[in-house]
C-alpha cells in the first residue's frame, strides 16, 4: 500500500474515513459546478463555422484557390 502524507497510518486513516461521504461531496462538487459553468474558448487558431460552431476543414483548389468547409447532414457548409 503506498503512504500517504501523515506518516506510517495516519494518511491512511483519514483516506478511508473520507471515503464514506465521498458521495455527499461528489454532490455538492457537482452543484457547484453547474453554478459556475467552464467557459472553454479554443486554444489554436483553427478556423469554426460561424453557423454551426464545428471546426472548418482547408480546401485547396485545382487553380490555386482555398477556402474552408465542415460537411453537414445536408451537403457542404462553407459557414455562409
Amino acid at each position: 500500500m503506498t503512504e500517504r502524507a501523515g506518516g506510517a497510518g495516519g494518511g491512511r486513516d483519514a483516506w478511508s474515513g473520507s471515503r464514506q461521504g465521498e458521495g455527499r461531496l461528489l454532490q455538492r462538487l457537482e452543484a457547484v459546478l453547474q453554478r459556475f459553468p467552464l467557459v472553454v474558448k479554443p486554444t489554436d487558431e483553427t478556423p469554426r463555422c460561424p453557423k454551426h460552431g464545428v471546426v472548418m476543414k482547408l480546401n485547396h483548389g485545382k487553380d490555386g484557390s482555398t477556402w474552408y468547409s465542415h460537411k453537414t447532414a445536408d451537403g457542404w457548409c462553407k459557414g455562409r
